[in-house]
Parts: C-alpha cells; structure tokens; sequence
C-alpha cells in the first residue's frame, strides 16, 4: 500500500487538467466534465519500437507527470470502446522514445481482448500478453516502481482486494536519481473512433 499520495486527480470532479499533467502527442479531442476523462484517439498512433514488426511509431497519446520518487505506485481505472484492431488503453511510464514501459488492455474484434505490457529497453520494444474474458469493458491498471525494476497488475471490478501479477519489468536505463514520467495513454494503430474513459489517476508513495 501507498506510504501517502503524492498526486490525485478525480476526473469525476474537475473540468481542467491539473497544472502537474501535460500531455505528450495531445490528441485532436479529448473532455473533462461528464464524470470521466474521456479520450478519442487520433488514427495511425502507438507506441512501438522495431522488434518483430520494423515499426517505429512514437505519437500515441500520453497524459503525464514527472517525478523522483524512487519507489511509487500508478493506478487508473479506464472503460473502452474499442473499435478497431490493436485500438488500446492504460498506463505508462517513459523516460525517452527508447525507454518506456506500457501496460493495456487492447480490442481484438469477434475475439477475447489482450491484456498485456510492452517493455521497450535501448530502443527495442517486447510484448507479453493474454487473453481477457471481461464483458464489462473495465479494468484497474496498477504498476509499482521499486526503480530500475517495475511490477504491473490488474484487477476487475468487484475484486477491491485482489491484484493480479501481469509482468515484472526492468529499465536497463532508468537511474533513480532521473525524473520518469508516469500517467494514462491510448492509441490507435490502424483508425480513429476509439474512446477510453479514465475515472482518475493516483500516485503513491511506496515504503
């Protein structure tokens, strides 16, 4: 559990961004002020680097803060409404275009969605992920630094207490005495429509 909260921001109750968020790659429409933060991605954005596919894709949609805290937890809660392939929303952290680590859950039409992380370490991006039965379209995101090393979790609602391991992670290039970015992201690889709707956004201090 968090030691105490370093930032909280309730998108159920504001109608501006804190002055703590920017966005990196704002996209073109995005609200406040009808009890979420509610994204609409731009088409043809991600986050990739190279492995497996050759891309190089580094303009999806990032809303973040920095900070120093050596060990921290980040936590959202999202809803999606996926309508194209790979369309995906969740958690990140960043400390460049070559090293970063996010964490989503992504539409797979007529299929189960995935759930999965991608690590990127010195430019080269890798993919773990798994199948998610969840007729409720929403999902909690958790990831605990304890820096260089990161541990990142799910749970569904109506599990308050039980978080679910889904990959732990390294940054082979994050020094703890470096600032990292931390906040929410989604992107749309093929086509624009999809919306991801964040009810908040919350980092902790860990002990």
């Amino acid at each position: 559990m968090p030691k105490k909260t370093l930032f909280t921001s309730d998108f159920k109750t504001i109608t501006e961004l804190p002055s703590a968020l920017s966005w990196e790659n704002e996209p073109k429409k995005w609200d406040l002020g009808s009890n979420s933060l509610k994204i609409h991605s731009n088409g043809k954005t991600d986050f990739w680097q190279r492995t497996h596919y050759g891309i190089q894709n580094d303009n999806g949609h990032f809303l973040k803060m920095a900070t120093k805290e050596k060990k921290f937890s980040l936590t959202t809660r999202v809803r999606y409404r996926g309508k194209n392939e790979f369309d995906q929303a969740g958690l990140m952290v960043r400390i460049s275009p070559q090293n970063w680590i996010k964490t989503s859950v992504e539409f797979k039409p007529g299929e189960s969605d995935k759930l999965g992380a991608v690590v990127t370490n010195l430019g080269y991006s890798d993919w773990s992920c798994q199948d998610l039965d969840n007729p409720g379209v929403e999902i909690i995101f958790r990831i605990r630094a304890e820096r260089p090393d990161f541990i990142i979790e799910y749970r569904l609602p109506g599990s308050p207490d039980k978080w679910t391991l889904i990959r732990i992670a390294h940054l082979h290039t994050d020094h703890p005495d470096i600032p990292i970015y931390a906040g929410i992201y989604c992107c749309s690889p093929v086509d624009a429509g999809f919306q991801a709707e964040f009810d908040y956004l919350e980092i902790g201090q860990l002990t």
